[in-house]
Parts: C-alpha cells; sequence; structure tokens
C-alpha cells in the first residue's frame, strides 16, 4: 500500500506538479517592462506638451506680440533722461533711438558688478552693429571717478 500524507486540505494534490510560489514567469516580466516603457514614453511626451504649452509657445508668442507692436510703433517709449559721460560730454537716452538698450547700474565697490562689466563690453562690441547699445549708471557717490579708473574695469 502507498503511503499518502495525511490532513491535506480537500482537493490539494500530495505532490504539487508546480512550485507553490514560481514568481513571474518570462511573459509576465516582458509584460511588465513593455508597461514601464509604455507609461514612460506617455509621461515625457506629456511633459514635453505642457513645456511646449505653458512655457515655450507663451514665450514666442509674446515676442511675436512685441515685435508686432514696435512694428506698429504702439510699444510705449522709455522716457528720456540724461547723465554726465566719463569724457565730459552728456549721455541722453534719445540718443539711442531704434536700438535695443540695456541699462546696467553698477559700482565700484561691487565685486560681482566688476566682475560682469568685461562681458557687457564683449557683448557690445560683438552686437553693437546689429542695434545693441549697452549704457553703464555708475552708482558711486565720488563724483571724481575718473575715466582711466572707470575705463580699467572693462
Amino acid at each position: 500500500m502507498e503511503d499518502k500524507p495525511q490532513n491535506l486540505p480537500a482537493g490539494m494534490p500530495a505532490e504539487p506538479s508546480q512550485p507553490l510560489n514560481p514568481g513571474p514567469g518570462p511573459q509576465r516580466r516582458k509584460k511588465g517592462r513593455l508597461l514601464l516603457g509604455v507609461a514612460v514614453t506617455a509621461a515625457v511626451v506629456i511633459a514635453l506638451g505642457l513645456v511646449q504649452h505653458y512655457w515655450i509657445a507663451p514665450a514666442a508668442n509674446l515676442k511675436a506680440h512685441a515685435s508686432g507692436l514696435a512694428a506698429a510703433g504702439g510699444h510705449p517709449e522709455a522716457p528720456d533722461f540724461s547723465l554726465p559721460s566719463i569724457d565730459g560730454g552728456r549721455v541722453n537716452l534719445s540718443d539711442f533711438r531704434g536700438k535695443v538698450i540695456m541699462i546696467d547700474f553698477w559700482a565700484t565697490w561691487c565685486g560681482p558688478c566688476r566682475i560682469e562689466i568685461p562681458e557687457f563690453v564683449e557683448l557690445q562690441n560683438r552686437y553693437r552693429n546689429d542695434g545693441l547699445a549697452i549704457i553703464g549708471i555708475s552708482e558711486d557717490d565720488a563724483p571724481n571717478l575718473s575715466a582711466t579708473s572707470i575705463k580699467s574695469f572693462g
């Protein structure tokens, strides 16, 4: 007579044909990787769409709108001002009409200001013929800053 284990639940074979906890099979792992790839791709596409909608498109529309206003003459004009230049003359904002103007407020005691001045000089030299004008306005209290000392910054 054959020995059969006692106290097995009903319907439970004495010797299972497969392990009780085999883990995911190769097909299931492949399906999981595929689903993960689809989910990551969908997330990237959604993120790129949001970047396009909320960041790139508004900036492009603003640029187009601004160029349209400038072409139509509908943009507000900055108020004119006049300041002494380092060579003893005067600098008037109105002298730069029709150009892109960047105004840099700086001081000799400001370390970051002194570091960026040579970059502004290079930027001005590179894009001067394209209509860029950079105006540097010193915030120093000393009215006797010489042109030589100011030019030494860049």
